[in-house]
């Protein structure tokens, strides 16, 4: 499998903060309050005087200025982001971490350079805000951490907090608003073409547009953002799972990302977790876009397309930010999985067999087709490539339909792809 994205997060945080102490130190000149004061520092003292009193009124004065509560915070976020209840991560936040997650936003679409903090905040803190920014707003693709790192000030001498940090972003606000344009076009396209199927018909759609008109690579140009994904068709795993976010919450489909490392540290991957109907699926774009082995793209074989937890495979440690706030949802629902909804989900070799004939004669009205087969069990997913050609024969035996195929297994899905010309 390809690697994702490069850097393992759970060895991040120490390295930031060496960078970032290195970059604060390298400022030219910093503020004031970076440093602690002595309060007794001054020598000059002024006598308090005392006069008769005076009839006259003293000048009405302004009342303070009170705390901004939760709910005026909320209604703050709720008028940038109208579709805030889309976004699961940030609709959840509270507290300090909502009071400095909006000041962020709003400096991050303001293209500010400096985003002072409204209190500070610890450095896992601020990280857990710009993970927030980066996974669950794809739509601020401008803002784009380089392997996890940014410069922050630290609030005083302690090196305890931050009281402010500079934004990482990776264009000017022209270029943001050129590639917006071109992006926004293409999306609407997309809507328009789907707007009026299903939710299940709809992500389908959307996932095979994707899955088919990418390619992966990690170094590429906006490999991170939709407009890599959608417009140059070239990108890596957050890039496919911020889109696809992107994509459905336009269908108003409830669809958030997922970070993890790998449990061996050195990788990391992004995917995504769809609701449809009550039920959460797991949703894995980056494990679909798959070559042979001369490196030519396969055709889809929806091995991660609605999936259950388990079925993931895959073993991940997952960000402290996907759990920070709320659990995950679960996801064992098995109704929305495309094996499953297709017929195409064998519990037993016989039952591949069967599945795999049925396929066979279905699609021998077309010219070429292409179709896959998932396992219940990794024994039988394992026993299936010494039965495919006693099958394949039977079948001719039985249709006389002359054709030729070739297949491609996928272990870390236990799917069988399958392309057949017919004659």
């Amino acid at each position: 499998m390809k690697p994702f994205l490069s850097t393992a997060r759970t060895a991040l945080l120490p390295l930031l903060l060496a960078i970032l102490l290195t970059s604060c130190s390298l400022l030219p000149s910093l503020p004031d309050d970076l440093l602690t004061t002595d309060s007794n520092t001054s020598a000059e003292t002024t006598e308090a005087v005392t006069s008769a009193p005076s009839t006259t009124e003293a000048p009405e004065t302004e009342p303070p200025e009170t705390e901004p509560t939760e709910e005026s915070l909320k209604a703050t976020l709720q008028a940038l982001i109208p579709n805030l209840d889309q976004h699961y991560y940030i609709s959840r936040l509270s507290g300090k971490l909502l009071s400095s997650f909006l000041a962020v936003y709003q400096g991050v679409l303001n293209f500010e350079d400096y985003i002072a903090l409204p209190e500070p905040l610890t450095p896992e803190e601020l990280q857990s805000i710009v993970v927030y920014i980066e996974h669950d707003c794809p739509e601020l693709f401008y803002f784009a951490t380089e392997e996890g790192t940014y410069t922050f000030l630290w609030s005083d001498a302690t090196n305890t907090t931050v009281k402010g940090f500079y934004p990482p972003y990776c264009m000017t606000k022209e270029e943001f608003q050129t590639k917006k344009a071109v992006l926004d076009a293409e999306i609407e396209t997309l809507i328009t073409t789907v707007h009026s199927l299903s939710p299940y018909e709809a992500e389908r759609y959307l996932f095979h547009h994707i899955v088919s008109s990418c390619t992966y690579r990690y170094e590429a140009e906006e490999a991170h953002n939709p407009y890599g994904v959608l417009i140059n068709g070239v990108a890596r795993c957050e890039g496919f799972s911020r889109t696809f976010v992107y994509l459905l919450r336009k269908l108003d489909i409830p669809c958030f990302s997922v970070f993890a490392n790998s449990t061996t540290g050195d990788i990391a991957h992004s995917w995504n977790i769809v609701k449809l109907g009550d039920a959460y699926y797991d949703v894995d774009i980056t494990h679909d876009i798959t070559t042979d082995s001369a490196g030519n793209p396969l055709p889809n074989a929806y091995s991660h397309l609605n999936v259950t937890e388990a079925m993931h495979r895959e073993s991940y440690t997952l960000w402290k930010e996907c759990t920070l706030l709320a659990p995950l949802p679960d996801r064992t629902a098995t109704t929305e999985n495309y094996h499953i909804k297709n017929g195409a989900y064998a519990t037993t070799l016989a039952e591949a067999q069967t599945i795999l004939k049925r396929l066979l004669t279905e699609n021998s009205s077309q010219k070429e087709a292409t179709f896959s087969i998932r396992f219940a069990s990794a024994e039988d997913f394992s026993a299936m490539s010494s039965h495919i050609q006693t099958i394949v024969n039977e079948w001719y035996s039985e249709t006389r339909i002359p054709f030729s195929y070739q297949y491609y297994w996928f272990e870390e899905s236990l799917v069988y792809l399958f392309l057949v010309q017919f004659q």
